[in-house]
């Protein structure tokens, strides 16, 4: 893993927090990377130098951020190397299936 941060409070529901206030987890694969946000303050159980496995629990979902509601924000991407700080986000599936912004996922 490459990247954590998890002391930020989770916002009341309706009420959304700062942008970078967020909780989140960055993992390294090979060339890109996965951004994961919005977890539940204090509830991210991996750390930097981990190595994360299919099906490894990293988190709890929660409310951190600017966010009006709990979920978690999944992004590939990989860096920009004009720009180093723009992600070039790259599109991701589960089961096989693409995922639209806003589409919902239940395992």
């Amino acid at each position: 893993m490459k990247k954590t941060e998890q002391s930020f409070p989770d916002m009341p529901i309706g009420i959304k927090g700062k942008s970078s206030e967020a909780n989140y987890v960055v993992i390294g694969c090979n060339g890109f990377s996965i951004s994961l946000v919005h977890f539940k303050s204090n509830s991210v159980l991996v750390k930097v130098g981990d190595q994360i496995t299919v099906g490894q629990k990293v988190g709890l979902i929660g409310d951190s951020g600017f966010t009006d509601g709990p979920h978690l924000h999944i992004m590939a991407f990989r860096v920009n190397l004009s720009n180093e700080r723009t992600p070039v986000p790259l599109p991701i599936t589960f089961n096989g299936k693409y995922y639209y912004r806003g589409d919902n996922f239940t395992n």
